[in-house]
Order: C-alpha cells, then sequence, then structure tokens
C-alpha cells in the first residue's frame, strides 16, 4: 500500500506542477477554458497512474481517472476563487486555501483508489 501511496503523490505533484506553468495556475481561476485545460495536463499524469494501481483493468481505471478528473476540476474551480480574492491581499489565507487544495486532491485519489481497488471504502482491506 505504501508504494502507490507515494505513486499517487508522485502523480498529484507532476499533474499538478510540474506539467503546469506558472501562468496557467492564474489563467485557469478566471476561465473555465483553461481550467478544463489545466485538468487535461494533469490527466496526462492520472491516466497511466489510473491504470497502473487498478492492475491494468480497463474499465475500473476508467471509472477512477474519470472520477478524479471530474473531481479534481471541481475543487479547482471552488479553490481558484479563493485563490483570486486572497492573491496579494492575505498571503496566509492564499496559501492555506493551496494547502487545502492539495490536501483535497490527495485524499480523493487515495479514497477514490481504495474504493476502486476494493469495493468499498474500508481502509484495512488494502495490504
Amino acid at each position: 500500500m505504501i508504494e502507490k501511496v507515494i505513486y499517487i503523490l508522485i502523480a498529484q505533484g507532476v499533474g499538478d506542477h510540474l506539467l503546469q506553468g506558472p501562468q496557467l495556475d492564474k489563467w485557469k481561476r478566471d476561465s473555465l477554458k483553461y481550467l478544463l485545460a489545466h485538468t487535461a495536463l494533469y490527466s496526462i499524469a492520472l491516466l497511466p497512474l489510473s491504470f497502473f494501481l487498478l492492475g491494468f483493468d480497463t474499465t475500473t481505471a476508467a471509472y477512477y481517472f474519470l472520477v478524479n478528473f471530474v473531481l479534481h476540476a471541481g475543487i479547482d474551480f471552488f479553490t481558484g476563487k479563493l485563490k483570486k480574492r486572497y492573491w496579494q491581499k492575505n498571503e496566509k489565507a492564499y496559501f492555506s486555501v493551496a494547502g487545502i487544495d492539495q490536501l483535497a486532491h490527495i485524499v480523493i485519489m487515495l479514497l477514490t483508489y481504495v474504493y476502486f481497488a476494493t469495493g468499498s471504502l474500508n481502509l484495512q482491506a488494502i495490504s
């Protein structure tokens, strides 16, 4: 299980940061087009992870991918509005929102992995 958590953390870092430019992070707060572009780039890291985590079961991996794609866009839509509100006005609030954003993405990736791997959210079922 721990190696899968590490893979999820790496995919989140690559998809949400390394594949993004600093401008896209700002643009996605104002435009659905750029938010979807961000989510599509994020998905470059998510797609192979989906198949790897779930034993290359195409159907289950596709559901994992789609659920995470939609939830990622939803989280970024709402946290983007908050980040825009606090940008250059309240540094502590801005970075708090950014931290909550990252935590939400990681928790969702982990919980959806557990769900799609076991059919439940029983964390003890994962070994």
